[in-house]
């Protein structure tokens, strides 16, 4: 895959999209969260309810190759993210936000500008609803991801700790997320 030019096509992703992708898009999020260095345990049942939620209350944007979904952007309105510490950031309008929950792009095409391209997308959709501010949360030790969205002008604002379960499917350990945020310029 990686040899090739990306050709990929961006779509939007709303309910229907969801519905006719929903297996690709499973798929996907375990291909993107449950592998490599940064892995975590996932159950299959979680990553369908989980995308079962963002379809229902947000959209996004899949990336199409050779009609093979090989990348993913999903949001919602940041009033959905219980664990968003509004308090210590008073200067986000939660209302007018929107919550980039989930990014993924096939480990094969990481690193070739399909999630900047993913991002980019997403957020000018989002600025025609009327969103005058994005907001995403990362481990912080993904530092791949983590340059990635300041190299899209997003600055950190806040931290939280989550509890993960590691592959094992059994042991606990903590994940430091880092919240950033991006105010829209017009």
């Amino acid at each position: 895959m990686s040899d090739e030019p990306l050709n990929t096509k961006l779509i939007l992703l709303d309910r229907a999209a969801f519905l006719l992708h929903r297996h690709e898009l499973v798929q996907l999020y375990l291909h993107a969260f449950t592998a490599g260095e940064l892995a975590q345990y996932i159950p299959a049942e979680t990553a369908i309810e989980t995308l079962e939620e963002l379809s229902l209350k947000g959209g996004g944007v899949i990336a199409l190759r050779n009609e093979k979904i090989v990348g993913a952007i999903y949001g919602l309105p940041l009033a959905y993210d219980k664990e968003f510490p509004a308090e210590q950031c008073p200067s986000i309008p939660v209302n007018k936000a929107t919550y980039i929950a989930e990014l993924m792009v096939h480990s094969e095409l990481r690193g070739r500008g399909l999630a900047s391209e993913l991002i980019h997308t997403f957020l000018e959709n989002e600025k025609v609803k009327g969103y005058t501010d994005a907001v995403i949360r990362v481990w912080d030790k993904n530092t791949g991801a983590l340059n990635l969205y300041k190299k899209q002008g997003f600055s950190e604002i806040a931290e939280i700790i989550q509890e993960k379960i590691q592959q094992d499917g059994m042991t606990v350990f903590q994940m430091n997320k880092i919240y950033l945020h991006k105010k829209f310029t017009i």
